[in-house]
């Protein structure tokens, strides 16, 4: 590309997922230490005290740095399988594409798909190949695009889910936190992690149905006719007649040549 590149969907999201991720890792230590620690974190803050002012910044810095490495080192195919619950092909929201997603779609036209591309596939495979090749033409389209930018965002806040679990449970045994208070932390973030996850499939199954709609709704390119040959020139016959009438011409010259020698 001549121009540089704007930011892909999956750097546009950092921040939400940070902000996610901060927003539960302040919850976590309200739960931990007590609602009065924090309040009173706060208040000290707000007074101008550099030893807590110049934390914020810190834990800012480890908050992206944690986001980052979360999110780049959990394989695409475990994000897929913890949102869907399926592993494999499967796991993708586009392999049911056609069996399942386009029927269940009053948008979109079955019919006109079929004109298209003929016998639509049914295996898991198939159908997330021939979507993702309809999917390349369309993927500039906002409705798309949206889609398509929900659909990574949820389901990288899944994939923190487990993660942000296994953190309060180890930090729930390392100050001995009560049991309730515990089970109250443990259940709250699996509600969270059942809403994001609930999302995500709602965002996948919602950008593949764009996707097929505005192709089923897009004209059906027709064929280009070859050109047609070009007409060879006819040759016209010379008749007899043109071809003596030049000759007849000079032996009449000739002999008015002649006769004017001999008059002379």
């Amino acid at each position: 590309m001549i121009k540089q590149a704007g930011k892909s969907l999956k750097s546009r999201n950092q921040p939400q997922v940070m902000t996610f991720l901060s927003a539960n890792i302040v919850a976590l230590v309200a739960a931990f230490v007590g609602l009065e620690a924090l309040q009173a974190f706060i208040g000290a803050v707000r007074a101008g005290e550099w030893s807590h002012v110049l934390k914020i910044p810190a834990l800012i810095a480890v908050g992206a740095i944690a986001t980052r490495t979360i999110s780049w080192a959990i394989p695409r195919e475990w994000k897929e399988t913890l949102v869907f619950w399926r592993r494999g092909m499967r796991s993708l929201p586009s392999s049911e594409a056609f069996t399942v997603i386009a029927p269940s779609d009053l948008r979109i036209d079955i019919l006109s798909l079929q004109k298209r591309f003929g016998q639509l596939p049914t295996e898991y495979q198939q159908q997330s190949s021939l979507w993702y090749a309809i999917y390349r033409k369309h993927c500039k389209d906002l409705v798309v695009e949206d889609a398509n930018s929900a659909y990574l965002l949820f389901r990288e806040l899944t994939a923190i889910m487990p993660v942000l679990i296994i953190g309060c449970l180890f930090g729930a045994l390392s100050i001995q936190l009560s049991l309730s208070n515990s089970m109250l932390a443990a259940l709250a973030l699996g509600f969270e992690c059942f809403v994001v996850m609930y999302a995500a499939r709602n965002a996948g199954k919602r950008l593949v149905a764009n996707v097929l709609a505005l192709e089923a709704s897009a004209e059906i390119p027709k064929p280009q006719q070859a050109p047609a040959p070009a007409k060879k020139a006819r040759k016209t016959p010379v008749s007899l007649s043109e071809v003596q009438e030049p000759v007849a011409v000079e032996t009449i010259r000739s002999r008015s040549a002649g006769q004017s020698r001999f008059n002379s």
